[in-house]
């Protein structure tokens, strides 16, 4: 079963809004646990940098080939909503699963997707 775009929108809403995690399918069929999602600003201009879209991995974050390639998927996902939404940065961050007993500790890798002045996304980072 595809994603519908409401129901990505309500997912965007109930994870940012409420801190839910929520489940999101790939192209792919692979299933990836989205754990947040929203406006991501700068801490000193409070200007907007993008929209990050935040979703735990199985895989090692050594592997970065096979992250981008799972992180693609993700924003194949995620881009008719970016799009509606009028965003033009968007960032894919791949996290692991939280380890540790008291201390979490967690590893992350991000891709960033901008949309030039023709209107096609590009990946920043590679």
């Amino acid at each position: 079963m595809r994603l519908t775009r409401s129901l990505f929108l309500v997912i965007l809403l109930v994870v940012t809004a409420v801190g839910q995690e929520a489940m999101l399918k790939l192209p792919s069929g692979k299933q990836v646990k989205v754990i947040k999602t929203g406006p991501i600003y700068n801490n000193t201009t409070f200007k907007k940098l993008g929209f990050v879209i935040q979703y735990e991995t199985e895989l090692p974050i050594s592997d970065v080939a096979r992250l981008r390639e799972e992180a693609g998927q993700v924003f194949e996902a995620c881009k008719p909503q970016m799009e509606k939404q009028k965003e033009t940065d968007v960032i894919i961050s791949a996290t692991t699963k939280p380890t540790g007993l008291i201390l979490k500790k967690t590893d992350s890798y991000s891709f960033v997707h901008q949309k030039k002045e023709d209107g096609k996304w590009a990946l920043l980072s590679k």
